[in-house]
């Protein structure tokens, strides 16, 4: 008996009522990534970072790329975009937006195939999902990256029996230049899909020829860039064991829950849930010879691709950690589809389970979107609010000094191109505001000789922010701006010295 449809009910997803619900589910999760859309808050450090340097020349956006840890197609996608329809916050977040809810399409292609409860599940825990929602307002390759990894994930199943496609190989290129955890992605699935194509030496060269190109820009970054400068842990990311990735994994899907990017109660129930998709799908075995095509063999597929990949980042980790809660977003397709079959397999063999599971699924979804609704709010209203203290520079200016703190809060060497990411950063509301009229120049900690009266500029600078504290005290500097309360220095504020 196979899997590959729905056994419970073999009507077309589109027939069941049950997917009413997962549409519903759907326009709420695509309605609520929109709602603070049109809301100009302030850009954080990194958007800002993200549309100055796409503000820049080719040459210059070059060079601060080789300077930074990502890949550059996000920031050339934006550059073209920023040129058609302008750097506001509105138009530089829609891309994000139209990149997350375009990943929609091909998920919900390849799980019409698979029955109602695969099809129900997929949508409801993709579309409610916080990375889905939360990433979908931010003007960084996060959004873009989801869209490609889903490409990815979806095309590399659906053609398990088929030669390998040029959108599939297209697909594993973009999604390798979009996030280095996207290139372990790909290189993941091309493994998989280069043992599965041994015999065939066509497929083979393709898969191999596309991993070289995957390869080419990570190459030149290590030769002519400073990424080989931060790893080793001479980085701010901090990551203790291979528990400790396993939990900032399981804890990016579920930041609404956890309280700790590090928990180990998140990196035992990941680790368990796997484990457990793999049971099930040999339980499925016994009944069911699987076949090429068959859910079984997709489901065991799904849990071996997530325990390579976190396997893979985890051992990165104990040498040179990298990992944040969102960068994992790139595995959302992997985990909702290994989701999903689990719930369709356990449906197909205990019939009794169906429509438990499927409330179930419900339930976490009305939860997800719960939680992905405070989470927006708290962005909407954010502590480091660059675009309201700019605005009380330029309403209050009376012909002060204008400075913005040097000190690049990565903290890892002080090169041409950093220095330059702080000044675009710290002068992008501030001449936005005035128009071109008001811009500060570079204040050092400790260094640098202040022209009173003046005013200085500070944000996200956790690594310097006891440093900045003690010297505005010795000049008994007023904080004019309103001081978030953020005690490590994440917060923006605007110091006044009379």
């Amino acid at each position: 008996m196979s899997t590959k449809t729905d056994d419970v009910s073999f009507m077309h997803p589109l027939q069941s009522r049950w997917a009413y619900a997962a549409l519903l589910f759907l326009l709420a999760g695509v309605v609520l990534s929109a709602l603070k859309l049109p809301n100009p808050y302030s850009y954080w450090v990194d958007e800002l970072y993200s549309v100055t340097a796409s503000n820049e020349s080719l040459m210059t956006l070059h060079r601060i790329l080789l300077s930074d840890l990502h890949p550059p197609l996000y920031q050339l996608l934006l550059k073209g975009w920023i040129i058609v329809f302008g750097d506001s916050e509105f138009s530089s977040r829609s891309l994000s937006w139209l990149f997350v809810v375009a990943s929609i399409y091909p998920l919900w292609k390849f799980s019409k195939s698979y029955g109602v409860v695969f099809f129900v599940s997929s949508l409801v825990v993709f579309s409610t999902n916080v990375l889905f929602t939360y990433y979908a307002n931010e003007a960084r390759p996060y959004a873009m990256e989801l869209f490609f990894a889903t490409l990815v994930s979806t095309y590399y199943f659906a053609e398990i029996n088929e030669r390998v496609s040029l959108k599939f190989l297209i697909a594993c290129v973009a999604l390798s230049l979009s996030h280095y955890f996207g290139l372990v992605l790909v290189g993941v699935i091309l493994g998989f899909r280069l043992f599965e194509s041994r015999t065939n030496r066509d497929d083979a060269f393709k898969i191999l020829g596309t991993g070289v190109l995957a390869g080419l820009w990570p190459l030149h970054h290590a030769l002519n860039g400073a990424i080989l400068s931060k790893t080793g842990g001479n980085f701010s990311i901090k990551v203790n064991g291979f528990t400790d990735s396993f939990g900032i994994a399981a804890t990016s899907f579920m930041l609404p829950f956890g309280k700790s990017y590090s928990s180990r109660s998140g990196a035992y129930l990941l680790m368990g849930g796997i484990v457990g998709a793999i049971l099930i799908v040999l339980y499925g075995r016994v009944r069911t010879a699987m076949t090429d095509g068959d859910l079984n063999l997709i489901t065991l597929r799904l849990a071996l691709a997530l325990s390579c990949f976190l396997c893979l980042v985890a051992t990165i980790d104990l040498y040179s950690p990298w990992s944040r809660s969102r960068y994992y977003i790139v595995i959302l397709p992997l985990v909702t589809l290994l989701i999903a079959g689990m719930v369709q397999i356990v449906s197909q063999n205990f019939p009794i389970f169906k429509i438990p599971l499927l409330v179930l699924v419900c339930v976490y979804g009305s939860l997800a979107l719960f939680a992905s609704f405070g989470k927006l709010n708290d962005k909407a209203n954010p502590q480091e609010d660059w675009k309201g203290a700019s605005q009380f520079i330029v309403k209050n200016f009376r012909g002060e000094n204008l400075y913005f703190v040097k000190e690049d809060y990565r903290l890892w060497v002080a090169d041409e191109e950093s220095e330059l990411w702080r000044e675009m950063i710290c002068n992008f509301y501030l001449r936005k505001e005035s128009g071109g009229r008001l811009s500060a120049i570079p204040f050092t900690i400790g260094e640098t000789a202040i022209k009173k009266p003046a005013l200085i500029l500070y944000g996200h600078n956790h690594g310097s922010f006891k440093k900045l504290s003690e010297e505005m005290k010795q000049f008994e500097a007023i904080q004019v701006f309103p001081f978030s309360g953020d005690s490590k220095g994440y917060a923006t504020g605007v110091y006044l010295l009379k």
